[in-house]
């Protein structure tokens, strides 16, 4: 009676622990930070910002900040697309790659 109480005791605990290590795995993401400028370097605000990729649900939009700077995080590794758009004029694209890699 004794053996099997224990038994079931340490299956218990080392389910949860099983448990508890699969939740710690990590998830790799990455971030995306570039700077909207002009010709001249000067940084361009209000610059909407898409990033779309095959990895993604859909797509990341943010505007440029006042310098241009613009961040997208928690991004899945993969190919991505990035698209500028600055009312009034033609959107520009840049095509991209994350890559995810793990350091000791």
């Amino acid at each position: 009676m004794r053996s099997r109480f224990t038994s079931r005791v340490l299956s218990v605990l080392g389910f949860f622990l099983a448990t508890g290590l699969a939740l710690g795995q990590a998830i790799p993401t990455a971030t995306l930070t570039g700077k909207v400028t002009a010709e001249g370097g000067v940084g361009l605000p209000g610059v909407l910002v898409t990033a779309t990729s095959p990895n993604l649900q859909g797509k990341r939009e943010t505007s440029s900040g006042a310098n241009g700077d613009y961040i997208f995080n928690l991004l899945p590794p993969g190919d991505y697309v990035v698209v500028f758009t600055l009312s009034g004029t033609w959107p520009g694209s840049v095509s991209t790659m994350i890559s995810w890699f793990h350091s000791p």
